[in-house]
């Protein structure tokens, strides 16, 4: 595919164009699937090593089948080195306000952060797929292929539209501690 297909316009935003996005950002570096349904920064062994291969295709199978050790959501202000993301499409019932489905399904993106030892963390969040992205762009910091040692990182909540709860990713030096949480406004009487 062509990298001028590969970024989104107003025509052609969809979920697979946040992969491709995605793609376009890590340019080559990574593994994608010829539709871009999923980004792995981890790269591909060598296809003569029949186990890696192997061992690698259950990793991906294993995360496109849901299976990461923990939900991100449940890990707020954990610390966590990562080493590689994982990143594919994702359909979810769309809820209302309240978090009752509608009837109605949308197109997301899920990720995994995978740690060293393999301790994964999935979540369907864009305030994650937007810290990512703009992570793997500071200077200094760019692509995982390059990274010399994993990249220690804090997981946040944070609020946007005075109710929707999101995540992020905040990346941390070598000393700091991880970010403690706001506490919440005091309601007016």
């Amino acid at each position: 595919m062509p990298e001028s297909e590969l970024v989104p316009t107003k025509d052609n935003f969809l979920a697979r164009d946040r992969i491709a996005e995605m793609s376009a950002v890590l340019s080559g570096d990574v593994t994608t699937t010829p539709l871009l349904q999923y980004v792995y920064t981890k790269p591909l062994p060598d296809e003569a090593d029949e186990d890696a291969t192997l061992e690698y295709a259950a990793e991906v199978s294993g995360f496109l089948a849901g299976n990461a050790d923990y939900k991100v959501g449940d890990c707020i202000g954990t610390v966590i080195n990562a080493r590689h993301f994982f990143m594919h499409r994702a359909t979810v019932r769309e809820t209302d306000d309240e978090g009752n489905w509608t009837g109605d399904y949308k197109e997301t993106e899920r990720v995994v952060i995978v740690e060293e030892d393999g301790t994964s963390y999935e979540c369907q969040s864009d305030g994650v797929v937007a810290s990512l992205m703009a992570i793997f762009q500071l200077p200094g910091i760019g692509l995982p292929t390059k990274w010399k040692k994993p990249l220690r990182m804090a997981i946040r909540q944070v609020t946007v539209r005075d109710k929707w709860r999101t995540f992020k990713l905040q990346v941390l030096g070598p000393n700091q501690a991880a970010p403690k949480p706001k506490p919440k406004k005091k309601e007016a009487d």
